[in-house]
């Protein structure tokens, strides 16, 4: 079965959750962080309370010099709070802008990408000019998106390949989905 398609930002960023899903060193390594960031959240909050609630500094009769203090002791208490809010927006942010810079860059994602699905092989063509044609002992299985249509051929070294069902009529999508389950168990 031959068929062609065109896999854009949004659909790459769905294919990429879905061939981790289920991995579990992803979601131990989110744990771990999130349990470690507040935990470190939780102590500098209970630093700056001990730290406010202790003596007032005594100032000399200058306003200045108060007004000086209490600035800088603001400032100094408001610091880890904001280097804090910075960590977590680049880890809740930082793999979407990767994500999204590796599909910019990606000259193979550009294109109209064609394939070819047998019980043999797997070929594939794009309108960039690369091709290529793989056995099935290189995917270790797949996963479907159903609502997305899509499908991620996930291989043995954790990579994984794409393919868009969303253009193809229903009998054509379930030939796919046959001719994948006979040669990669499905997860």
């Amino acid at each position: 079965m031959e068929f062609s398609y065109r896999i854009n930002e949004a659909q790459y960023a769905k294919a990429w959750r879905l061939s981790r899903k289920g991995m579990l060193f992803g979601s131990v390594r989110k744990i771990a962080l999130f349990v470690v960031f507040s935990l470190v959240c939780l102590v500098l909050l209970w630093s700056t309370i001990q730290h406010l609630s202790g003596p007032t500094p005594v100032a000399d009769d200058s306003t200045a010099s108060v007004q000086q203090s209490t600035t800088f002791s603001f400032a100094t208490n408001l610091a880890p709070f904001a280097v804090l809010a910075v960590v977590w927006a680049f880890i809740l942010l930082g793999p979407r802008r990767q994500l999204r810079s590796r599909y910019r860059k990606d000259p193979v994602m550009q294109g109209v990408l064609t394939v070819e699905i047998t019980p043999d092989r797997l070929r594939t063509e794009n309108t960039v000019g690369t091709s290529g044609q793989t056995g099935w002992d290189i995917y270790d299985f797949w996963r479907e998106d159903a609502k997305n249509k899509l499908i991620v051929l996930v291989m043995k070294s954790q990579n994984y390949f794409v393919l868009n069902l969303a253009d193809l009529p229903e009998p054509q999508q379930n030939e796919v989905r046959m001719l994948l389950g006979q040669v990669l168990p499905q997860k």
